[in-house]
């Protein structure tokens, strides 16, 4: 029979006690910052940082998902973290800030080629004559 080894869980908080990162006493060799949450057998407590939380350390915009709280972990509800990246444009607003950006560069273009001809044609007739 094999026998199973108690592994400790420890996590890192942020200032505002977010767990940002947990892992377990077999990989972590400096406990320095580090906090034991909680101590097992298994894989929950061996492979913590995969196997301990029901979610992810932190979600799809990097928030954290959860807090130690007074030797509890709460997770986070959605409404108390910080707002998340604005939603991508759709392709046709994409389309739309292309051409009207196309527009600008354009319009500047016609502006410099102005510029340019009236220099050269001030400029030209002097080296010329």
């Amino acid at each position: 029979m094999m026998q199973e080894f108690s592994h400790k869980v420890y996590a890192l908080l942020s200032g505002n006690g977010e767990i940002t990162a947990i892992n377990s006493s077999a990989f972590i060799m400096d406990k320095t910052g580090w906090i034991e949450i909680d101590e097992g057998t298994g894989d929950r407590y061996h492979h913590a940082q995969n196997h301990y939380l029901p979610l992810p350390v932190t979600d799809k915009y990097g928030r954290c998902n959860f807090r130690f709280i007074d030797g509890e972990i709460v997770e986070i509800p959605k409404e108390e973290k910080p707002p998340g990246p604005p939603p991508s444009p759709d392709q046709g607003q994409r389309i739309a800030a292309l051409e009207a950006s196309n527009a600008a560069l354009a319009a500047q273009n016609d502006i410099l080629t102005a510029t340019i001809d009236t220099i050269l044609s001030d400029i030209l007739p002097a080296v010329a004559g």
